[in-house]
């Protein structure tokens, strides 16, 4: 591929109010592996009774972070990252299909190919693109993710050295462990930053997870905290069962109304406790955590979560989907 390299079409009218007018050069470290994104100007034709497929795709390329070299600002992937830019999606001829033959249907599908390989993982590119608008009445551009993303119009190298960005992909690209003397090797889970392992909890699988606020953070602190909690892990459970059983015991009452199989159950704070069973436990490092319980049937395969801290036990108790 020559450099520089235009990307995609021309921007839609109805993106330009969510990215600024004038281009900014963006050094960017890519984990795209191919494409992925909504198809967008898809309407349907009531003349025809159709939908034409005259169609775009508004892609987005993975990223592990970038550096804005025209703001002179660098970020970093927190759970999603991308560039973003529209290419056409390709569609094969049907009779209904009224705009296209099966030689632009071809035509499409290579062009969509081709921008498939614009962006490979583990490689800095040197890019020129769009900056975000923050959009609080369209929920789809009201986000993180849109935040952290810009618009690419052109490529201008590839191949570029930059020590933060290799530091990011070296990151994503390469296994990341914590070890604890009391749990052994925790794996870094790069896409939710958090260190994971499995454990063994009353002879069931219970996964344990500390969480980061980004990869470069230090997690030994955090560690202690969780292998403190972990060493008086029976305290805490039962202090969090009858804290649970406390909160959320009219609304277990409520939902065994509607119990087919266990006509005229009624739960106590015991029995709730007793149901509970032990699934994980999410703590970021500074010791703030959620801890997660099959509800037992409770109600009816939900989760129940209880959250709180180290210092001051549980503060809250929820039922969650």
């Amino acid at each position: 591929m020559e450099y520089p390299y235009k990307v995609g079409l021309p921007m839609p009218d109805e993106l330009k109010d969510r990215y600024e007018t004038e281009p900014h050069e963006y050094l960017v470290a890519s984990r795209a592996e191919g494409l992925t994104g909504v198809v967008i100007t898809r309407r349907y034709d009531p003349v025809h009774g159709c939908y034409p497929v005259k169609q775009i795709i508004y892609a987005n390329a993975d990223i592990a972070g970038y550096i804005d070299l025209t703001a002179n600002t660098t970020l970093r992937s927190g759970k999603w990252m991308h560039m973003t830019f529209t290419t056409n999606f390709p569609c094969s001829p049907t009779p209904n299909n009224i705009d296209v033959s099966k030689e632009e249907s071809d035509a499409q599908k290579e062009e969509y190919a081709r921008m498939k390989q614009i962006f490979r993982p583990n490689k800095i590119y040197r890019v020129k693109g769009l900056p975000p608008i923050s959009r609080p009445d369209l929920k789809p551009f009201n986000n993180e993710a849109h935040m952290q993303s810009f618009y690419v119009l052109e490529v201008l190298s590839e191949g570029e050295e930059n020590e933060f960005l290799q530091n990011l992909l070296d990151m994503w690209y390469n296994p990341v462990t914590l070890h604890s003397g009391e749990f052994g090797d925790m794996v870094l889970d790069k896409e939710l930053m958090w260190f994971n392992v499995e454990a063994q909890w009353r002879r069931m699988p219970f996964y344990i997870r500390l969480k980061l606020h980004d990869e470069n953070e230090d997690a030994k602190d955090g560690l202690a905290l969780l292998e403190q909690f972990w060493k008086k892990k029976a305290a805490w459970d039962k202090k969090l069962r009858a804290f649970a059983a406390k909160q959320l015991l009219t609304l277990a009452n409520d939902w065994a109304e509607n119990d087919d199989e266990h006509p005229g159950r009624v739960w106590t704070e015991e029995s709730f406790a007793k149901a509970l069973k032990n699934e994980s436990i999410i703590m970021d490092t500074d010791g703030s955590f959620e801890m997660w319980y099959d509800d037992g049937g409770i109600f009816f395969g939900h989760a129940v979560v209880i959250s709180g801290d180290v210092q001051n036990g549980a503060k809250k108790a929820t039922m969650e989907g």
